[in-house]
C-alpha cells in the first residue's frame, strides 16, 4: 500500500509540501474548509471538512504519516 500524508489546508502556503510529498511518491489527501481551496486539483484526495469536525478527519487517518516522519522529509532551502 502506498503510504499517504494528510494536508490540512490547501492554501498557496501549502503548495512546496504537496509538490514535495508528490515527488516523494506519496498519495497526498487535502481537506480544506472551502470547497474552492487554491491547491484542490493538486492533491489525490480532496474532502471539505470544517476545521473543529474531528470525526470527519478518522477515515483518513488511516495509514498516513505521522508527523515525526513528516519531520524526516528532506526539504530545499
Amino acid at each position: 500500500m502506498k503510504k499517504s500524508i494528510l494536508v490540512f489546508g490547501l492554501g498557496f502556503l501549502q503548495k512546496s509540501l504537496i509538490e514535495q510529498c508528490k515527488s516523494l511518491g506519496l498519495y497526498v489527501v487535502g481537506m480544506d474548509i472551502t470547497d474552492d481551496a487554491l491547491l484542490r486539483d493538486e492533491v489525490d484526495a480532496f474532502e471539505v471538512v470544517a476545521g473543529d469536525d474531528f470525526e470527519a478527519h478518522s477515515p483518513w487517518q488511516r495509514n498516513m504519516l505521522s508527523a515525526e516522519s513528516c519531520a524526516q522529509l528532506p526539504t530545499s532551502h
